[in-house]
């Protein structure tokens, strides 16, 4: 089986042709050979040909194995591997629309656009440079980019921005196939009780029939967090105009934001990381995070971002904030198959861009989980103050105590528990 192993390759090389059925050799009377294959590529020695060139920037899966031409294992690998490339080319296939046909030259004459340009569209989403004369675009990729390229023409935004969105968009969708695609999987292995390999395969073969629903959900999903967030940005810039002309929106260092930051991590998950197996780990994980992504979209906050054991949560109100954040050490508590949890909350400005918070509000929220207790949650005394006018009697407050946090300086923080009401239900 021929590959083309130049850079500008295909990422799915041509489908091979088929093998016509054996035919037997040998004498009539005696024992039958080894079949014989009609149209099949020399084998000198087994490799596990590559599925994909270096276009989308994906490791290459060549020489993971080689085996004598003449093995009857090598020929069985042989077609198992048709198989995974005919089931790869199928997705390459209805996913692009269409045959690459175009260079990047091609592309940027036909758009209008720069060569340049075209690569930093190209990296922006996460692929890997291809030389500028490799065949490897589509006419769908001449599509998004013309009608990127055309924002940035008509003056509706600048170059960097177009950048720095299509980078939003293809880290996120890269992470999100990449999750579609393991969870597939993980059902496979953990439900039919296959091998890694075999689950994989048997992905690869249902692919097509599963995509076009993921996709309808994940245009979806992005109408409706386009509208919960238009919602909450119009009263946030509402609210801005009712504040004194010193704390509005003018405001030379852009629009800061009083919000209630969370972080909450599992306790000595370093340790427990060290004693149990990489499958057992995964899973511990992924049922944290399931768990506190449900307890906080129930509380209606929001999860800006999780990192391993560990995640960051933001809510509208200080109220908000502490029923999450109790809650999670409150039902977190009760699970055996998780460990305790600690948590740091504070209520305060914040700076959001790009998904992302900041400002010393998130610092100070950070250094207070560091200091709290198995399945407490600490916070500030003016988050503790806030809390307390918003419900009062709903919350109790241990004394507050002086702490040197690293990186702030003397901050009183407390101990908040539930003394009234319940955890958030699930």
């Amino acid at each position: 089986m021929q590959v083309n192993d130049s850079a500008g390759a295909a990422d799915v090389a041509p489908e091979p042709t088929q093998p016509t059925q054996p035919t037997q050799e040998g004498p009539p009377d005696g024992p039958p050979a080894r079949p014989h294959y009609q149209n099949r590529a020399p084998l000198p020695t087994m490799g596990i040909p590559r599925l994909v060139s270096a276009v989308d920037g994906v490791t290459e899966l060549v020489d993971a194995t080689r085996l004598p031409a003449e093995s009857a294992d090598a020929h069985a690998i042989h077609d198992e591997i048709l198989k995974i490339r005919k089931s790869v080319a199928r997705i390459d296939k209805i996913l692009l629309g269409g045959n690459r046909k175009l260079s990047r030259r091609q592309l940027a004459h036909n758009t209008g656009i720069s060569i340049h340009m075209a690569q930093k569209f190209w990296r922006a989403m996460g692929f890997a440079r291809v030389p500028n004369d490799a065949v490897a675009f589509t006419d769908a990729d001449q599509e998004a980019i013309t009608n990127l390229a055309a924002l940035v023409f008509d003056g509706a935004i600048t170059e960097e921005t177009a950048v720095g969105l299509i980078r939003g968009i293809g880290h996120h969708m890269e992470r999100l196939a990449l999750w579609q695609a393991e969870a597939l999987v993980e059902e496979k292995v953990q439900v039919k009780g296959l091998d890694e390999v075999e689950a994989r395969r048997e992905v690869l073969s249902e692919l097509p029939d599963l995509m076009g629903v993921f996709e309808a959900e994940a245009i979806y999903a992005w109408r409706r967090q386009m509208a919960s967030l238009s919602a909450r940005m119009g009263a946030e810039v509402a609210h801005s105009l009712l504040q004194d002309q010193s704390e509005s929106i003018n405001n030379s260092q852009g629009m800061t934001l009083t919000r209630a930051i969370g972080f909450a991590d599992l306790v000595s998950f370093t340790r427990l990381s060290q004693s149990i197996d990489g499958y057992q780990l995964a899973s511990l994980v992924q049922t944290f995070e399931n768990l506190a992504r449900d307890i906080v979209t129930e509380g209606g906050g929001r999860v800006v971002k999780t990192v391993g054991d560990e995640i960051l949560f933001v809510t509208d109100s200080a109220a908000s904030g502490a029923h999450i954040a109790v809650s999670l050490s409150e039902i977190i508590k009760q699970r055996t198959d998780l460990p305790q949890v600690r948590c740091g909350l504070v209520w305060g400005p914040i700076l959001s861009r790009l998904g992302d918070v900041f400002g010393p509000t998130v610092n100070l929220a950070a250094r207070l989980e560091a200091l709290a207790e198995p399945g407490t949650v600490v916070v500030d005394l003016e988050t503790a103050n806030a809390i307390e006018a918003a419900e009062p009697g709903r919350y109790a407050f241990e004394p507050a105590a002086e702490q040197n946090v690293r990186g702030v300086g003397t901050v009183y923080s407390t101990v908040i528990t539930r003394a009234a009401g319940e955890s958030i239900g699930l």
